[in-house]
């Protein structure tokens, strides 16, 4: 029943923001092709190129260190056959996402801070994810770099809550959840697996997002949900991208999300994925034009 409770309250604040944080047009139409069964690259590519500065973002990232291609693709028909519908979703997500939440403004946290800790989460998520020969890993990206959308909503509905709950987490994003469920009773990562459930997303994705600081919780979602605390836990381990330009002195990582991702590979060089990441940063804030 109290689990039942927090679901309720998480998804009344959500529906209640519905207006401020529903995707565009475009979004909907594009899943809407992807899931009918005789869509073509083409019908995909018309509906992106109906809007320029989409369809600029996209070629950008497609050619870019993130995917790597030997041959530069100039036309977004060649790029959903080169990527694949699924994974051009996932990146049309990607810029709705950000482009939805430019619109909320916040004097609580740095919006640069936090959405350069959301990108360094989503590029470690989509390392891990490659290394365990996950199918479509950019939607590891999507989930880690959507994983604290609920702090943005929090942050506009309940401002001075959320000011007092940053005070306590100091720098401790799972000391920021566990006081969220004590002062709420619902947290970040249940608001923000609320709000990509409302947009349709596919199940493992927005409960990755909503069970990313308990990822034994997630079910059939349980290896990306880890995934996804893992890359999140790295990343609050830099001063440059932790949550709150401060990390904890103690990122804890639960060594059962680590168990869950080496089942499926074996050692992961965390180094090697983190120099990824970094790498890869600035170039991906700037093409997805934040």
């Amino acid at each position: 029943m109290a689990h039942e409770a927090r679901e309720l309250a998480a998804t009344t604040v959500v529906d209640d923001l519905s207006w401020l944080v529903s995707p565009p047009h475009v979004y909907f139409r594009v899943l809407e092709l992807i899931q009918a069964s005789d869509t073509s690259a083409e019908d995909i590519a018309e509906v992106i190129r109906q809007d320029p500065s989409l369809t600029a973002r996209l070629l950008k990232v497609v050619n870019s260190s993130f995917y790597n291609f030997s041959a530069r693709i100039d036309t977004v028909s060649r790029a959903v056959a080169v990527v694949g519908t699924r994974s051009l979703q996932l990146l049309v997500t990607a810029v709705c996402a950000l482009d939805t939440f430019a619109k909320i403004e916040t004097n609580l946290v740095s919006m640069g801070t936090f959405w350069r800790h959301s990108f360094y989460a989503g590029l470690i998520a989509r390392g891990l994810a490659k290394r365990c020969r996950v199918l479509h890993p950019e939607r590891l990206f999507v989930a880690g770099l959507l994983h604290d959308i609920g702090s943005l909503i929090l942050y506009l509905r309940a401002p001075d809550v959320s000011k007092r709950l940053l005070l306590i987490a100091d720098g401790d994003e799972q000391a920021l959840h566990r006081a969220e469920l004590k002062m709420l009773g619902f947290s970040h990562a249940e608001l923000g697996g609320d709000l990509l459930k409302s947009w349709m997303l596919p199940e493992t994705l927005h409960k990755a997002v909503r069970w990313h600081h308990n990822p034994r919780r997630a079910g059939i979602g349980c290896f990306d949900a880890s995934v996804v605390h893992v890359a999140d836990g790295l990343a609050n381990r830099s001063r440059l991208t932790a949550f709150c330009e401060r990390p904890a002195e103690v990122i804890a990582i639960e060594a059962q999300a680590w168990e869950t991702l080496t089942q499926e590979r074996g050692e992961l060089n965390q180094k090697e994925v983190v120099e990824e990441a970094t790498f890869q940063l600035a170039e991906i804030e700037l093409f997805f034009g934040y």
